[in-house]
This record gives C-alpha cells, structure tokens and sequence, in this order.
C-alpha cells in the first residue's frame, strides 16, 4: 500500500516501509518471565512486612539499572494490563495479552 499511494513522495514512502521493517512487535506476554521474580518470596507470614519487602528489592532493582545496558528485549507493560501503544523513541509495538481477549478481540466477533 505505502509503496503505491499518491500523497507520499517515493522517497518518504521508502522511509516509511523501512521503518515498518524495523518495529519490534512485543505480542502476549514476555518468552520468560523478569528475574526481578525469583528475588520476590513471601516468607515473613505479615502481608504488610512482604509488601514492604517487595518495596525495598524492586527500589533496589530500579537504582541497579542504571548502571546497565538498556534491555531493549524488557517488556514494559505487564501481560494482564488492557492496553496496546506504539512507541515512536523505541520503535515498538505492544499488544498484552489482555486486550487479546474478548470483550476487546475474539475471532468470533461481528463487524
């Protein structure tokens, strides 16, 4: 379609296919799940002293990125929130897994 419309210039439609190419799709839910998790155990029997536990090690994890190379695989939009974006800076396409589900997406659905 880019290739053939009227109102692009040939140049800019072949900036545009070429951007097309180059969109990382993030579709579901990640292929494995954040290591972030096998650090987060409940074992203090206090909901309350978990959660502030939980607190403390993912505070921990945000100030440890910093001093790493961006994870340009890292999802940033967990699987079961209603939501799908593109984002222009990164290129990337995001579909949850929940917005792939009915009532937002079914195959069955009527026009």
């Amino acid at each position: 379609r880019l290739s053939k419309n009227e109102w692009l210039s040939q140049e800019t439609a072949e900036k545009a296919i070429e951007k097309l190419d180059a969109i990382t799709p993030f579709i579901g839910f990640p292929d494995k799940l954040p290591e972030i998790y096998s650090r987060l155990k409940t074992t203090s029997g206090s909901l309350y002293e978990d959660a502030l536990k939980f607190d403390e090690i993912l505070t921990a994890r945000t100030f440890e990125k910093f001093s790493e190379d961006v994870d340009k695989t890292s999802w940033h939009m967990p699987a079961h929130m209603v939501n799908a974006y593109y984002s222009p800076d990164s290129n990337t396409i995001v579909f949850p897994a929940a917005i792939l589900q009915a009532p937002f997406y079914s195959l069955e659905q009527s026009s």
